[in-house]
Order: structure tokens, then C-alpha cells, then sequence
């Protein structure tokens, strides 16, 4: 019972401090979405100190176990991170493995009418809308242009949607088609237990522990089509997330 009360009272305070910390990462974030693009995606003093200062926070703030395990595989060479989605969580949880290198999300369309937070959203990521097989392809040709021959990485949740049913859903193709013309490697995110600390669009923080493997680079070959290069790293997925469920 004296568990359950003090676990309530952190939880209050982490729900402050994440007001907190939010309004402390929106002011300088509000900034940068003014300025012109050129000056907006890769401004090391952002990304290397504010939005690394946010990631690192709100994980903090949590007061969850996180096991991270292959950090080594994410550098300073500009890759297409994925990840699976199973919780909001997931973004701070990718977002601290870059460690303040400029970065751009691939995000849903839904989040861009949000008073002012829109207005960021869509000035430092791209928004996919999945209604139409066309918007969903533009929003893909803007990441390309925005990431191609550029010194940032390119983020994206290639199941497109967040799902808390212990399965890995199948992959949209289009983190390969960029991979494919860009040559630039595919980095796997896995992440296993934080559908059990937040749900899929929930707001109430429970406590159960948390792990994040980063795998080993994906090179898409050259003689493998995208839609090839997408089953080879969705396998790889399967596999990976359904042995590590043993362990969390």
C-alpha cells in the first residue's frame, strides 16, 4: 500500500515536471520553426543541447528501468533510423540515442493542427497523410530531398501507427525506397515493455522496465528492390522482438 501512495506522489511530480520541461524545450523550439530552413534542421546548438536536454528529461522524469543495449550502431554518419511503435514513449526513447545530432521525424498529419505545436511540427518534421496514397508518396519525396546528401538523420515508424498487442506489424515500404536512392544505411530500433508504462495515446504513467536494442546497419543492395529490402528488415524484426519478449 506505502508502495502504491509513493509511486502516486512521484507520478504527480513527473506530470509537473513534464510541464515543465515542455515549456522550457518549446520557447527555443518555437524559435528555430521561424527561421529559414537552411538555418532551421541543422542548428547544432538545438538539437545538441535543447532537444537533447528534452529526450533525456522526459525519460528521466518517467522513473522507469531502461535497458539500452547497440548504441554504438547509431554515429555521426546520416542513416533512416526506424523504429517499432507501440507508445508516445517511443519518441524520447529513439530521440536520446541520437545524442544531439540533427534530426528529422516522419510523423502523422494528425498532430499538425495543434495550436502552435503544429506550427513547430510541421516547420521541423514532415507530416505523412496516410489518406491517399499520393500525399503519403509526396510527403516521402520531401523527406528524400530534406535528408539526401544532408548531415542529419531521417526518423520513422515504418508500421505506421502505434500498436500494443505484442506484434510487429507489417512495414511501409518507404524507408526503403529513401535508403534505396539515397544509399544511406537503415539503423533498426527495437523496443520491447513501453506499451506497459503508457498506452498507445494514454496519459496515465504505470511503472514496468523498458528496453531499447539498436541492430546493426541495413545496407539496401543493389540488385534488391524496396519492397525486397523491406521483407529482409521486417524478418529481421519479427524475429528479434519475438526473442526478446523472453526476456522483458
Amino acid at each position: 500500500m506505502r508502495c502504491k501512495i509513493w509511486w502516486r506522489i512521484k507520478r504527480v511530480f513527473a506530470y509537473l515536471g513534464f510541464l515543465i520541461v515542455g515549456i522550457i524545450f518549446f520557447i527555443p523550439a518555437f524559435i528555430i520553426a521561424c527561421l529559414p530552413e537552411k538555418w532551421r534542421f541543422d542548428n547544432r546548438l538545438f538539437f545538441n543541447i535543447f532537444t537533447k536536454f528534452f529526450y533525456h528529461a522526459v525519460i528521466k522524469l518517467v522513473m522507469v528501468p531502461v535497458k539500452f543495449e547497440g548504441r554504438k550502431n547509431i554515429t555521426d554518419d546520416p542513416s533512416i533510423i526506424i523504429a517499432n511503435h507501440q507508445s508516445s514513449l517511443d519518441i524520447p526513447l529513439v530521440g536520446k540515442l541520437l545524442n544531439g545530432f540533427p534530426h528529422i521525424w516522419l510523423y502523422t498529419n494528425r498532430f499538425s493542427d495543434l495550436p502552435l505545436i503544429g506550427f513547430v511540427f510541421r516547420r521541423m518534421g514532415i507530416p505523412v497523410d496516410m489518406s491517399s496514397p499520393r500525399k503519403a508518396i509526396e510527403a516521402l519525396h520531401e523527406a528524400q530531398r530534406r535528408f539526401a546528401n544532408e548531415s542529419r538523420h531521417l526518423i520513422i515508424f515504418p508500421e505506421g501507427g502505434r500498436y500494443a498487442d505484442n506484434e510487429i506489424h507489417k512495414f511501409f515500404s518507404g524507408f526503403a525506397r529513401i535508403a534505396k536512392e539515397t544509399n544511406r544505411p537503415v539503423i533498426p530500433v527495437v523496443i520491447w515493455g513501453v506499451e506497459k508504462v503508457l498506452e498507445p495515446f494514454g496519459i496515465w504513467i504505470k511503472y514496468s522496465p523498458v528496453k531499447v536494442l539498436v541492430g546493426e546497419p541495413f545496407i539496401c543492395g543493389q540488385e534488391e528492390s524496396p519492397k525486397e529490402f523491406t521483407e529482409r528488415v521486417q524478418a529481421w524484426y519479427e524475429k528479434t522482438f519475438a526473442q526478446g519478449l523472453k526476456s522483458v
